[in-house]
């Protein structure tokens, strides 16, 4: 099972949110990153992301958050 991870951002620092994706990431899985030019972050960057991803599964995350791996 190969993942692909979408940021959406809106130019902040991801190295918080990176920082917390890399750790889990398996060989194969993906980061895609997509800044958001049109001031609609609820679909627009994230639309796109999935339309160039190649995984099995899409997990979408916003530039200010971090995956835990408990939870």
């Amino acid at each position: 099972m190969r993942l692909s991870i979408i940021i959406a951002t809106k130019g902040r620092d991801l190295a918080r949110t990176l920082a917390s994706i890399t750790p889990q990431l398996k060989h194969g899985d993906e980061v895609i990153v997509k800044r958001d030019e049109t001031g609609d972050m609820a679909c627009t960057p994230r639309t796109q992301g999935m339309m160039q991803a190649t995984g099995d599964w899409c997990l979408v995350i916003d530039d200010d958050d971090c995956y835990h791996p408990t939870g």
